[in-house]
């Protein structure tokens, strides 16, 4: 679900996406609702079949439980949580936190592309590659691989939710990290480790 308002957007706070946290089962009601007063909004769902004693049903759910994202809207910020079914602005601290770029920008391309997206198990590990062809171009993400096919997964950090899209390993390529970031990361590893010192004592009893 998305919509994009006729309002000018003066910098770039205005032009960065933002999630609301909703009652259960009120996302897609939540957006509906900003998109009628003016919001330009993004609610990825997907379909599932359940199964009931006497009959199947095949029904919509949200890709992120739990969430609706805007873009910018801030400046009428009383009017967003005046919205029903809305709980509040995810935040650092007191300031509404914006998500990354290339994070909101893979799961738009996928919803404007009717790809179909569907919820996941939030990834902090794995292979980091980038799309090199087709419609996610340039998009972001960790790679999956499953029995029926490989999937890309596409996470939004700050919810801790992810979710992934069909992909062809020929479609994708590994992300090269920087000497300097793998040597941080050890480095960072290794200053958790206990002192020589420490584990000669911890021996000594």
């Amino acid at each position: 679900m998305q919509m994009t308002g006729t309002a000018e957007k003066p910098n770039d706070f205005c032009e960065s996406w933002f999630a609301l946290y909703t009652r259960h089962q009120h996302e897609r009601k939540v957006a509906r609702h900003l998109e009628l007063h003016g919001f330009t909004v993004l609610c990825p769902t997907y379909t599932e079949m359940h199964q009931w004693r006497d009959r199947k049903k095949e029904i919509v759910l949200p890709v992120f439980p739990g969430y609706v994202f805007i873009q910018g809207g801030l400046e009428r910020q009383i009017c967003v949580l005046a919205t029903p079914g809305v709980h509040s602005i995810v935040c650092t601290g007191r300031t509404p936190a914006a998500i990354g770029q290339h994070e909101i920008e893979g799961i738009r391309r996928a919803v404007d592309h009717a790809i179909s997206l569907e919820p996941i198990p939030f990834l902090l590990e794995g292979e980091r590659v980038r799309v090199i062809c087709g419609p996610l171009m340039g998009v972001e993400g960790i790679f999956q691989r499953r029995k029926d096919g490989a999937r890309l997964v596409i996470s939004i950090e700050i919810l801790g939710r992810s979710a992934s899209v069909e992909i062809q390993s020929n479609e994708i390529e590994p992300i090269r990290r920087p000497l300097t970031s793998v040597l941080s990361e050890v480095a960072g590893r290794a200053a958790m480790l206990p002192a020589p010192s420490a584990l000669l004592m911890n021996g000594s009893h």
